[in-house]
């Protein structure tokens, strides 16, 4: 579906329109999902007494899907956007402080949904009357967290609705080819640079997604910390913690990592990150203790909070902004591909080898390895001055 969005950014005529319009389509999409999650209890027994449970599942995944295109979609036009509004020469302290404030939000927000659908759950089981109502206190708490979500994006939209509109117009973008971009892959900024980041978005969640089960199994987490975490505020807290560590170590790294690179370019960040990124993929093997764990997830949070600053920050360096919208659009499609792939391919492994204490090493291990294979990419990566400081080609065009 994100390769329709150059499509409708140029019928919709502005950024800020396309942009707040997929918002919206966000915020409308959690309004189904809070209601089949509050009505499920009732209509549970006649949609599988009536055989509409494959039904129900498609709507579910329509919406989600729905809501994923409205996260995704906006992902070129807003890259193209903020490359015209922002000054290059403000980009990456107003980025990085910018992304620093996000993550302080999102922390908020998890802490917030927690202790929001935990509240609910209380009430509901222990109130005679709203227990007779027959809700299941579960999804009543995350139906009233989605319906809260969904208001805080609809306020974002309105928001974008309202930004300035850069001075290039969604028509003024040009128009890329599949295969054109591909032969850049060889020669030419945007090729090196893109080939790169698909390759190590892929080779992260080799292993990125199987970090949180490995954690929850039994004797992953251990020591006198992790006892008294669990005795004072239960078995789930240590988990909980080492989760919101990530975002502490983003928040901590990010604003000297807008200085970086606004000193030295968002290459010294990719190579920063790239070089730590493949020890953090086996950190976990080699200790149980809490107190430990919870250092590494500082630094994972640190460390993907610079490498990620630099991703970012090398699109205004690496794509001509007459091009963003197309090649950001091909890219998030090769993007989100690789980062399957990569992702089917760790699983493999764990369902190949028994989903056992080994099974994790080797998935460990391999995206190790495939972390640290990408910085021959990386080598490859050569651009240092933002294209809208320059005459807009890169040096292999001129």
């Amino acid at each position: 579906m994100a390769l329709w969005s150059p499509r409708l950014l140029r019928r919709v005529g502005s950024f800020s329109r396309f942009i707040g319009t997929l918002a919206s389509l966000q915020a409308f999409m959690l309004v189904p999902l809070a209601a089949l999650a509050l009505g499920w209890p009732f209509m549970r027994d006649a949609v599988a007494n009536s055989g509409l449970v494959g039904l129900a599942a498609a709507c579910v995944f329509g919406c989600v899907t729905l809501y994923h295109f409205g996260a995704v979609g906006t992902g070129a036009a807003w890259m193209t956007s903020t490359g015209e509004l922002i000054p290059a020469r403000l980009r990456a302290r107003y980025t990085a402080r910018r992304l620093r404030l996000l993550q302080v939000a999102v922390l908020l927000a998890i802490l917030a949904h927690g202790a929001g659908a935990t509240m609910i759950e209380r009430v509901l089981a222990s109130n005679a009357v709203l227990s007779s109502w027959g809700l299941d206190p579960v999804l009543a708490g995350i139906a009233v967290m989605f319906l809260v979500a969904a208001a805080c994006r609809a306020v974002s939209a309105w928001h974008l609705f309202r930004y300035s509109a850069p001075s290039m117009r969604p028509v003024d973008q040009a128009k890329v080819k599949p295969r054109d971009l591909v032969a850049r892959f060889s020669h030419g900024d945007d090729g090196r640079f893109l080939i790169y980041a698909i390759a190590a978005y892929a080779a992260l969640q080799v292993a990125q997604p199987f970090v949180n089960p490995y954690l929850l199994r039994g004797g992953a987490m251990a020591g006198p910390a992790f006892d008294w975490v669990v005795a004072t505020y239960g078995p789930q807290a240590p988990y909980s913690i080492l989760i919101a560590a990530i975002y502490v170590g983003r928040m901590l790294v990010l604003d000297f990592s807008g200085t970086i690179a606004h000193r030295h370019g968002p290459r010294r960040l990719l190579w920063v990150g790239n070089i730590a990124l493949p020890f953090l993929a086996v950190f976990w093997l080699f200790s149980t203790d809490f107190l430990a764990l919870l250092a590494g997830q500082v630094a994972t949070g640190a460390v993907f909070g610079m490498w990620e600053l630099g991703i970012f920050l090398m699109n205004f360096e690496a794509i001509r902004p007459r091009e963003r919208t197309a090649v950001l659009t091909y890219f998030t499609v090769a993007n989100e591909s690789g980062k399957t792939v990569g992702s089917l391919a760790g699983g493999g492994i764990l369902d190949a080898m028994g989903k056992d204490h080994g099974a994790y090493v080797a998935v460990f291990w391999t995206s190790f390895a495939a972390r640290a294979a990408v910085m021959g990419l990386l080598a490859r990566v050569r651009r240092t001055r933002p294209l809208d400081e320059g005459d807009g080609q890169p040096p292999d065009a001129r």
